[in-house]
């Protein structure tokens, strides 16, 4: 009897998107990190697996990628590896869910930013996601210990992005500058 290697790669597959599915669920559900903490760990175990075939790490093309940007973007107020604020528009970094994509926000675009003290209901221990389906939090996995928490309100949209900074004091005085800091 012959075995299908692709049957088991398919299966497995398969299996793998199932559990990340699961995983999702029990974290909008119960507001868990579980699905942020394996979308981690199994972004290591991929980047470790690339390393090992011969190929360029993605980490090191992310920071390339990166560092020509910043040189071609010269309007940069702050940066930490979370958000980026340009003098017109806020990027945020793990936006999107499994791509790890960021979204990028004009200042024109945005109506206010709510500044909230980290609680249970704020979002202090929401790593990624959302629970009302109309905040949504770019993964940050040291969200528990911030001290502060950002809601960007926009402007004719229901949706809202809440999200985290390693240098609060700073953001709020750099947002407070260009008028769109409103304190919750």
């Amino acid at each position: 009897m012959k075995r299908n290697p692709e049957g088991w790669l398919f299966a497995g597959v398969c299996l793998i998107l199932a559990l990340l599915i699961l995983l999702q669920i029990i974290s909008i559900v119960v507001g868990s990190g579980a699905f942020a903490i394996a979308l981690v760990a199994f972004g290591f175990v991929a980047r470790k697996r690339r390393s090992r075939v011969g190929q360029v790490d993605i980490s090191a093309r992310r920071f390339i990628h990166r560092t020509q940007e910043n040189q071609m973007d010269g309007n940069v107020i702050y940066e930490d590896p979370l958000i980026t604020l340009y003098t017109d528009s806020l990027r945020v970094k793990n936006y999107y869910f499994l791509f790890l994509g960021t979204k990028r926000v004009s200042f024109a675009d945005i109506s206010s930013i709510r500044v909230e003290e980290p609680t249970l209901f704020s979002g202090k221990w929401r790593l990624q996601g959302t629970r009302d389906f109309r905040t949504w939090f770019p993964l940050d996995v040291a969200r528990p210990i911030r001290d502060k928490i950002f809601i960007v309100e926009l402007r004719q949209k229901r949706m809202r992005i809440g999200f985290t900074v390693r240098d609060s004091g700073a953001v709020m005085r750099l947002l407070a500058e260009k008028g769109l800091l409103s304190l919750g």
